[in-house]
């Protein structure tokens, strides 16, 4: 029997949750049964180093910025040309694929939401909504990785239930695993005595970096044994240095920049911290649990899916400082609660978000809405 053929369409295929998510999914389905592509409508990026197959090929639109009324018809003839069973778009980056599928005659289009950004972070915006809307009619499933997404998806933008999925991300627990910390933080000069707090993400101010670097500050003279990693590089990268020297805390705040050894980085931390402002499912929540760190999230979107207040971590409300750095004064003050968190978390990870149990939802779903056709 033939393969399926998927093109996967991203704004682009740097470095981030979305892209993390792709690249685990295409690593991990059946290769015998599915062919994919990859369609950026900018550019493609670092994430490409990370796929394990070579039958993956990558295209680019190279859009740039602004809009491009003719966006939909360049994708028309590149999906002619390809001749995909399957489009599957993600995120208002990428949805001129869908008018761009339909003109193509492609068989299923599927619009995945994996969350938003800092310019419609709340999903409110009437012009979004109403082309989301209208494109609906196009589309024959929406697959999100949340159930706040799935309540936005059908309330706000007004989608069928019967057209929504939520099929969460996975997280590699072989990859990203607690074995072999200590001799990582002896490594890297952390002693048992040392505390340390980090985070992992792009520097953007929906990530609201900066809500931990005040709470830290809060905590650092009390505490002085206590170290902040910031891993990820962004935007916000040179107001969060000059918000460490005004706070007087720069050398007790290291900036790792982007980094591909994440895992091994998790193995430094004792407490993983998302301060985000909105979120869809976080990738960097799943791998912190999987690599038995306890977790302090915001309780927003998907984070409030992932920790299990009072039992892997601790939910608190956003952009809130005293609340983060009460929280974590928690676990600084009880380390045995932290760590039994930690292991909670990894349990959790490992029982409830494989990457193999994510594959085999996405394979189902591209199965039956083909076989439909």
């Amino acid at each position: 029997m033939k393969p399926i053929k998927i093109m996967h369409i991203l704004s682009s295929f740097d470095i981030g949750g979305l892209e993390n998510g792709v690249v685990n999914l295409l690593n991990t389905m059946d290769r015998d049964r599915f062919t994919h592509a990859i369609c950026c409508i900018d550019r493609s990026g670092r994430s490409a180093e990370k796929l394990t197959r070579g039958d993956i090929e990558i295209f680019e639109m190279k859009k740039g910025d602004g809009r491009d009324l003719f966006l939909p018809f360049k994708l028309a003839r590149l999906f002619k040309n390809f001749n995909p069973d399957i489009v599957h778009t993600r995120n208002w980056g990428a949805i001129d694929g869908i008018l761009g599928a339909r003109l193509a005659g492609v068989p299923v289009v599927i619009h995945g939401e994996h969350g938003r950004d800092i310019t419609d972070p709340d999903g409110e915006s009437i012009k979004r909504i109403l082309i989301r809307r209208y494109l609906s009619y196009f589309v024959d499933c929406y697959v999100t990785v949340s159930k706040d997404l799935e309540k936005w998806l059908t309330l706000v933008v007004g989608i069928p239930e019967k057209k929504v999925q939520t099929i969460c991300n996975g997280v590699d627990t072989l990859k990203f695993n607690p074995e072999g910390r200590d001799l990582v933080r002896a490594r890297y000069g952390y002693s048992d005595k040392d505390l340390v707090i980090g985070t992992v993400g792009r520097l953007d101010p929906i990530k609201d970096q900066q809500l931990l670097i005040k709470a830290f500050a809060q905590l650092h003279g009390k505490y002085p044994n206590l170290t902040l990693l910031i891993i990820g590089d962004g935007p916000c990268r040179g107001d969060l240095e000059k918000l460490t020297e005004h706070l007087g805390i720069q050398r007790s705040v290291r900036f790792l920049g982007l980094r591909m050894d994440v895992p091994e980085l998790l193995k430094l931390l004792d407490i993983f911290v998302l301060p985000s402002l909105r979120e869809g499912i976080p990738n960097t929540v799943l791998e912190a649990m999987a690599t038995a760190l306890p977790v302090i999230a915001t309780s927003v979107g998907g984070n409030i899916e992932l920790v299990d207040h009072e039992e892997t971590g601790y939910l608190i409300p956003r952009e809130y400082v005293s609340a983060l750095a009460n929280t974590l004064e928690k676990y600084i003050l009880d380390r045995p609660t932290m760590k039994r968190h930690g292991i909670a978390g990894r349990e959790r990870a490992v029982k409830e978000f494989s990457l193999d149990k994510m594959a085999v939802h996405y394979e189902a779903l591209y199965t039956q809405l083909l076989t439909k056709k």
